[in-house]
């Protein structure tokens, strides 16, 4: 991963507005476990190109995993807003919508991720929507 690390560097240095080279190099940290420079790069690839949805979802997740929920929920809503048929960012804001206890929000954004998973044949997502649901509503 290093040598990814290196190669994204390099194209950011060539192009220090390559909104993708950061977006994936924030990938890259957080595969890492560094929450922290994948958090700068998410923040700088969503200044470069704000109507990038993928950025905000990763940005999502690095806050839940820090604890920061509500901050992370916004995140997934950012996304949403730029992608409506983003199946794993409502996912993902349902995950976090269970760790705060608000089920009705979360069954809401698990049915439109499974809704929309089972359009795009992503069937990982779908039927993980569907289990999450039964949980809730056993």
């Amino acid at each position: 991963m290093e040598a990814a690390i290196r190669d994204f560097n390099r194209a950011i240095e060539v192009d220090p507005n390559d909104a993708q080279a950061y977006y994936t190099r924030g990938a890259v940290y957080f595969k890492q476990g560094d929450t922290q420079a994948a958090l700068a790069d998410f923040n700088q690839a969503i200044t470069i190109d704000p109507n990038n949805a993928q950025p905000y979802y990763n940005r999502g997740v690095v806050r839940v995993v820090q604890g920061k929920i509500q901050e992370g929920i916004a995140d997934f809503t950012q996304s949403i807003q730029r992608d409506p048929n983003y199946a794993a960012a409502y996912y993902n804001r349902g995950t976090a919508f269970v760790q705060l206890g608000n089920e009705e929000e979360a069954i809401a954004d698990f049915q439109k991720a499974a809704d929309l998973s089972r359009q795009q044949g992503n069937m990982t997502i779908y039927q993980n929507a569907l289990d999450q649901i039964q949980q809730i509503q056993p």
